[in-house]
């Protein structure tokens, strides 16, 4: 049986990340955070860690919540002043915690 302890907590690193991330953007007003979803610190680690995790669905379930946050970020920040931001990141970011909690899951089982 393969174990996942080191995943587990790298998974752990990247989940307060992102929730950094997000913060910045909700809390900033002229947030400084990375655009591209390949360069931020939860993309590196999705990068990282495909070849050990690639073959489980909830690990390949976080890659379009993950995009779409950064996308919905990227259109909305162009246009200042937009309530969307908030709800649209929030959104984006709430399915993501998801679905990083259910692999953590998957993991531990």
């Amino acid at each position: 049986m393969k174990t996942y302890q080191t995943a587990i907590a790298a998974l752990q690193q990247a989940k307060e990340q992102h929730q950094q991330w997000v913060a910045e953007v909700i809390n900033s007003p002229l947030p400084k955070v990375e655009h591209n979803p390949l360069r931020c610190a939860f993309g590196q680690w999705l990068q990282a860690s495909e070849a050990e995790l690639g073959e489980l669905a909830e690990f390949r379930a976080l890659d379009e919540p993950h995009r779409k946050l950064h996308e919905a970020y990227t259109l909305i920040s162009q246009t200042p002043g937009l309530d969307l931001l908030e709800r649209e990141t929030r959104y984006h970011s709430t399915l993501l915690i998801e679905r990083i909690d259910a692999l953590q899951a998957a993991l531990e089982a």
